[in-house]
């Protein structure tokens, strides 16, 4: 819970990767996106599945064609110890995990952000 954003961005699932790319993770540099079909969440999308798309084919995959399906994804709760879902992003080769409470999404927790606040309370613990 102390981790983990709650302002995750959405984007609709009919967009191509190209105007995904153009228009939501270039210009903004995030890295997580959850994706929307009928305004229900269907999906996470990361520049890992990006990259899993051959560039030239960009233009004519839509983000639902190369999400990672939300039944695929491992949500963990916001009582989790950071350090276990630490390893949990180690075990599944993953860089965020939604956070949910009975189905919801409360937020999503990064590799990145999580290691920064765990430098962060390592030098304040060992000074």
């Amino acid at each position: 819970r102390d981790v983990m954003s709650q302002d995750c961005p959405s984007v609709e699932g009919s967009i191509s990767l190209q105007q995904f790319a153009d228009e939501e993770l270039l210009p903004t540099g995030r890295r997580c996106y959850l994706v929307l079909d009928d305004h229900h969440v269907a999906g996470l999308m990361t520049p890992h599945e990006l990259r899993a798309v051959e560039r030239s084919r960009w233009p004519a995959v839509t983000v639902r064609e190369a999400m990672r399906p939300v039944d695929a994804i491992h949500s963990i709760s916001p009582d989790l110890p950071a350090m276990e879902a630490l390893d949990m992003m180690g075990r599944e080769d993953v860089n965020q995990l939604p956070v949910a409470v009975n189905g919801r999404l409360e937020g999503i927790v990064s590799r990145g952000h999580l290691l920064q606040v765990l430098q962060s309370r390592a030098e304040v613990i060992g000074s």
